[in-house]
């Protein structure tokens, strides 16, 4: 089968991009701000220690709050979801990561990549532990017929052996397995 050729793509995820940009053009508006504040203190713009001191300083600030905000919302989710991935690392396959209301759009994109990936590998779990169980029940009556009766005639044992396969292909339509 050949393999599909993943190409770099480079201008990455949309909602990252727009976070991006959100926090510069806020950060830009309040440089304009600050200047206006400047303005109206010291009466002027001219090059001095007093407008540099007061636009460096609300620069500084909301680079500060922005930064707090914008590292919260995408980097703080992470530890709340190694938890949870712990969780079902555990067994818990039940359980879906959760997005909270103020999560950044880009981490919620990851998350809902994550869940759809935890309900992948449910579906693969339950598969192969019936799948365990079906084989185990179809070969052992297949032995067990095989050694109580003396002479198991061969239709018996092609009928056991494709009685298996057809429950192992129901199985796997069953739990959408592709092959």
């Amino acid at each position: 089968m050949k393999q599909k050729k993943l190409r770099q793509r480079y201008y990455i995820s949309k909602e990252l991009r727009y976070s991006v940009a959100l926090m510069v053009l806020w950060s830009f508006l309040s440089v304009g701000l600050f200047f206006f504040f400047a303005k109206k203190l010291t009466g002027s713009l001219e090059p001095n220690l007093l407008t540099f001191a007061i636009i460096l300083f609300g620069y500084g600030l909301i680079c500060f709050v922005m930064t707090s905000v914008f590292s919260h919302r995408l980097i703080g989710p992470f530890e709340r979801l190694k938890t949870e991935l712990r969780m079902v690392i555990e067994g818990d396959y039940k359980r879906r990561l959760k997005i909270r209301e103020k999560d950044d759009i880009y981490i919620r994109s990851f998350i809902n990549e994550i869940n759809r990936l935890i309900e992948q590998h449910e579906r693969l779990r339950n598969f192969s532990d019936e799948f365990y169980h079906e084989v185990l029940s179809g070969l052992s009556d297949l032995i067990y017929r095989i050694e109580n009766e003396k002479h198991c005639p061969l239709e018996t044992k092609k009928e056991l052996l494709l009685n298996i396969h057809r429950k192992l292909t129901e199985l796997r339509k069953t739990h959408r397995i592709k092959l």
